[in-house]
């Protein structure tokens, strides 16, 4: 029985080479012929069933990819080297025999993917202007492991490297990464994306940050935050802690990345919270909060240091911006930095009291206060109001009142923060406008009480009450004179200039 089949077997096998071998002689034939009129259909089987010219083409004849894959693999001799054969002439072939004019750049693609050469087709599709196409073939692909026969080992797919490099995570030659020549670097493609979202939805935008370190989780590896745990991110387009920070200010969604504000200072659950652990959480929105300060915007880096509860920090803001506005006019931005100050000081500022004692950055609440006394000080004077300027202005123990207050005044202008010493030109101006108002409204005030004390004799002197202001007005002057005279700072010329006038009308 097993004779009789292996015979039958052998007939088979001898039929079918004869036959092979009359096809080959055909084609030789139509190939020696080279005749226009030869049907291109029929050269094309007889080369097919002759085995004869894998990388055989005519121009008359338009392939389907369907045809091609077909026709590769049929001349994949060996099974294990089918696929193999198929993706070396797919490379050969080019994108241009399958998509000659760029208008369908999935075909391409397809045969690729077909070869095995995943990275190869999404580098394509991306170089075709499609990179969400890429994008999620990618991921899809990577969802199965697909990937990881790509172009590289398991340990290397999509997990960051410890340090960031340029090399890609599907192996490469060196190249910037995202280059053609090294396939396609789905890590950078998700950020890429990621920030392309996130103004639709920032939520769903930090799920393609965060994909790769998800991934590792899902296949056992270890997942490594060593890039976000320091100070220095890198390049948005490389990197995830320094796109998670972009996406962050670039949106201002901070509610929904970081959380809400608590009211005792901090944050609720955030997006963030889903990705991070909530040290690294919070340490990145730090980042972003100094990043913000470097921006110009100081608003948002008051906002993400108070949700991650660092009050010092957000003071720090509050003094440096408080500093830059409170002696300009009373516009809206000045008004919204004293309201924000005010609510800072009534909710805050005993927690934070003990947190610098504890620090030893105390100055930096004395000048906040002064900041605060020195608001009042500019708006009393704007108001005319020169009692009231002159009691703020006591109260902020920025300038000396007394003699006995000269020397401490000195030594305490010296310690204050910096933002509070370069407000010393617009203090010692306004304070001299003040007095200036003051005095010379005292002396019309001090001629009508004399009149009036001159048509009352026996009666008090109406008009002593009015030289003891003057007095003190006069003294006012002499002593920020002085004081002016004894800093070791450098003032305007025409801060000088009005010293001198000073000194020299009330004398």
């Amino acid at each position: 029985m097993l004779i009789t089949h292996k015979k039958k077997v052998d007939e088979t096998a001898r039929e079918l080479e004869s036959a092979r071998r009359a096809c080959a002689a055909e084609h030789a034939a139509v190939l020696a012929s080279a005749s226009t009129t030869t049907c291109p259909y029929y050269a094309s089987c007889a080369n097919l069933l002759a085995l004869d010219d894998a990388d055989l083409r005519d121009e008359r004849v338009q392939r389907t990819v369907e045809d091609f894959c077909w026709h590769a693999l049929w001349f994949g001799t060996a099974p294990s080297g089918s696929r193999e054969a198929l993706r070396r002439a797919a490379t050969q072939w080019g994108a241009a025999h399958f998509d000659p004019d760029g208008e369908t750049p999935l075909q391409y693609a397809t045969v690729l993917l077909l070869a095995g050469d995943c990275a190869g087709a999404l580098a394509h599709l991306q170089k075709r202007r499609l990179p969400q196409e890429a994008l999620h073939l990618g991921l899809a692909l990577d969802a199965y492991g697909l990937l990881e026969h790509a172009r590289s080992s398991t340990t290397d797919v999509l997990s960051p490297p410890k340090r960031h490099t340029t090399r890609s995570p599907f192996g490469g030659n060196g190249q910037p990464p995202g280059s053609l020549d090294e396939g396609y670097d789905l890590a950078r493609a998700c950020l890429a994306y990621a920030r392309h979202v996130a103004a639709a939805d920032a939520s769903i935008a930090l799920e393609y940050v965060f994909w790769p370190r998800h991934r590792d989780a899902l296949v056992k590896r270890e997942v490594s935050y060593d890039d976000f745990d320091k100070s220095v991110l890198g390049d948005a387009l490389t990197s995830p802690a320094a796109a998670t920070v972009s996406i962050l200010l670039d949106t201002r969604a901070y509610d929904v990345i970081c959380g809400a504000p608590t009211p005792a200072s901090g944050r609720g659950r955030g997006a963030l919270d889903d990705h991070l652990p909530p040290q690294l959480a919070d340490q990145l929105i730090k980042i972003a909060a100094r990043d913000a300060q470097k921006r110009g915007r100081p608003a948002d880096a008051a906002r993400l240091h108070s949700l991650t509860g660092d009050d010092v920090s957000v003071l720090r803001v509050l003094v440096e911006r408080l500093g830059q506005v409170v002696a300009t006019t009373n516009d809206a931005d000045r008004a919204f930095w004293l309201e924000t100050c005010n609510d800072f000081a009534e909710r805050r500022i005993a927690a934070v009291v003990n947190e610098l004692r504890a620090s030893d950055e105390e100055e930096l609440g004395y000048a906040f206060e002064s900041l605060l006394n020195l608001a009042q000080f500019f708006d009393a004077v704007r108001a005319d109001a020169c009692s009231d300027a002159l009691r703020s202005l006591d109260a902020t123990r920025f300038v000396p009142s007394t003699d006995d207050s000269v020397g401490p005044c000195l030594d305490a202008f010296y310690r204050r923060d910096p933002t509070v010493q370069r407000l010393l030109p617009e203090v010692l101006g306004a304070t001299m406008d003040v007095i200036t108002k003051a005095y010379q409204s005292g002396r019309r005030a001090r001629q009508d009480a004399r009149f009036a004390s001159a048509a009352a004799p026996g009666k008090p002197r109406l008009h002593d009450a009015a030289d003891a202001a003057a007095q003190d007005l006069r003294k006012r002057a002499a002593l920020l004179v002085d004081f002016a005279g004894l800093l070791k700072a450098r003032l305007p010329d025409d801060v000088h200039a009005r010293l001198g006038a000073l000194e020299a009308m009330m004398l």
